[in-house]
C-alpha cells in the first residue's frame, strides 16, 4: 500500500496532497504488465513420492525430499547413514617416542597416554614449528630488504 504525499512550502505550510496509490500505479503499471517479476509466482508442482521406509505415499514440492518426515522414518534413516560415524574402528600406530605398539579409535592419536609420551612429543613438536617459524620470518624480513 502507497500512503498520500503531503507536499510542503518553504516555511512549513501545507501546499497540496497527492494520492501516491494512483501515482505509483501511473508510473509502474506499463512496466509491470509484460515482465514476469511483477506477476505472481506460480507455484511449485508438486510430485507424488513413496517413502523409503515405510511406504506412505505423500506429495513434496521439495527436490531432497525422498521420506515422509516422520519421526520414525527420520530415526530409521539416521541410524542407516552412519557411515560416517567410525565408533567401532580401531587403529593400530606405533607410539612416535617409546615405539611401542597402541591400539585407540581415537583418530588424531600419535602417542601412548604415558605423560612422558605426551610432553616429550609436545617438545618436539614446539621445536619442528619454532624452527618452520624462524625460517619463515627470515623469509619474509629478506623480502622486505630486497624491496626497500
Amino acid at each position: 500500500m502507497i500512503y498520500d504525499i503531503k507536499v510542503f512550502d518553504k516555511h512549513g505550510g501545507l501546499k497540496q496532497i497527492i494520492n501516491g496509490q494512483e501515482v505509483f500505479e501511473k508510473i509502474y503499471e506499463k512496466d509491470c504488465k509484460p515482465s514476469f517479476s511483477c506477476q505472481a509466482k506460480s507455484k511449485k508442482k508438486q510430485r507424488k513420492l513413496t517413502c523409503l521406509y515405510c511406504k506412505v505415499v505423500f506429495f513434496t514440492a521439495r527436490d531432497n525430499q525422498y521420506i515422509c518426515g516422520s519421526e520414525k522414518c527420520s530415526k530409521e534413516r539416521s541410524s542407516r547413514s552412519n557411515h560416517r560415524r567410525y565408533d567401532n574402528s580401531e587403529r593400530k600406530f606405533k607410539c612416535r617416542v617409546c615405539k611401542i605398539g597402541v591400539t585407540t579409535k581415537h583418530p588424531l592419536q600419535v602417542t601412548c597416554l604415558s605423560d612422558h609420551c605426551k610432553v616429550e612429543n609436545n617438545r618436539r613438536q614446539n621445536l619442528i614449528n619454532g624452527h618452520k617459524r624462524e625460517v619463515r620470518e627470515k623469509r619474509i624480513q629478506k623480502r622486505k630488504g630486497a624491496i626497500k
